[in-house]
């Protein structure tokens, strides 16, 4: 039998809201509208200055850099709630851009150090990602 992803693959609903869905399609799953995707990129693409680091699907997303980079964002998120792990695997730091570009509510200040990681949390009223500290 072949295999089509669904994005409704298993849904539990009142008719209005959606409490839990499976979704095969984008690989994954959601409590009461809040995303939990256990996804990890299977690279650590290099971004540069003014770059986008992935987080659709996934909840570690690795980089690295050729050196160190600035004006970084963090793609838009698709749930509130929804949290992501971005994993800077370079020796050099990554500098977000201000955050009505970045995407993350302390834009510049927000510096991922070399060989470290951070993670954050998407809220949909503001449509920006929070460092959780």
């Amino acid at each position: 039998m072949a295999q089509i992803p669904n994005p409704n693959e298993i849904t539990a609903s009142d008719g209005s809201l959606v409490y839990f869905n499976v979704d095969t399609l984008n690989k994954v799953i959601s409590f009461n509208n809040a995303i939990v995707a256990y996804g990890q990129s299977s690279t650590a693409p290099s971004i540069g200055n003014g770059g986008t680091i992935t987080t659709a699907g996934l909840s570690v997303s690795r980089v690295t850099t050729a050196g160190a980079v600035t004006g970084v964002i963090l793609q838009i998120g698709t749930q509130s709630g929804q949290e992501v792990t971005v994993i800077n695997e370079s020796g050099n730091s990554i500098t977000m851009a201000a955050a009505g570009t970045s995407n993350v509510s302390d834009g510049v200040s927000d510096v991922i150090a070399a060989n470290n990681a951070r993670t954050f949390v998407f809220d949909t009223g503001t449509n920006l990602w929070y460092p959780m500290k």
